[in-house]
């Protein structure tokens, strides 16, 4: 059985481009009642397939700089580094991965001092972790918008 319809992800499309749109709007432009859509967005949100958060530009709110971490773990500590660099607020993006890399993370930052505090209390200090490789990304082309 399919997670969603058709009509569940021509909605969830359309909230990804502005989800303050009204339900008599989508469902307009949706061939449907205002009803159902927000009968199908209450569902969604129930079922953890959607969810509704506001994302900002880091940039316009004091977090200029996006890092990428590349980590290479001991076998037996991967959970405990991915559970303590999961509690840190920094941290947007956090994966296991197969490859050159055990983990990888995309984390924002005020400035380079901030990037520098968090490799040496939160990276190298981490049991388990035996390289780290940081890449400080330039420019953000899409998926710029995030949580801070």
């Amino acid at each position: 059985m399919a997670m969603i319809d058709e009509l569940d992800f021509r909605l969830i499309r359309m909230l990804q481009k502005d989800a303050r749109v009204s339900s008599d709007v989508l469902g307009g432009k949706l061939n449907t009642s205002p009803t159902t859509v927000r009968r199908r967005i209450r569902d969604m949100i129930k079922r953890k397939i959607l969810r509704v958060v506001a994302l900002v530009d880091p940039d316009y709110v004091g977090f200029p700089y996006s890092v990428v971490f590349a980590l290479k773990v001991t076998g037996p500590r991967l959970d405990a580094v991915l559970s303590a660099l999961d509690t840190r607020e920094e941290i947007k993006w956090l994966v296991a991965s197969t490859g050159r890399f055990d983990v990888l993370a995309f984390a924002r930052f005020r400035n380079t001092d901030e990037v520098t505090g968090f490799l040496q209390r939160y990276v190298y200090a981490g049991e388990g972790v035996l390289t780290c490789e940081t890449f400080v990304c330039l420019q953000v082309k899409k998926g710029r918008y995030t949580q801070v």
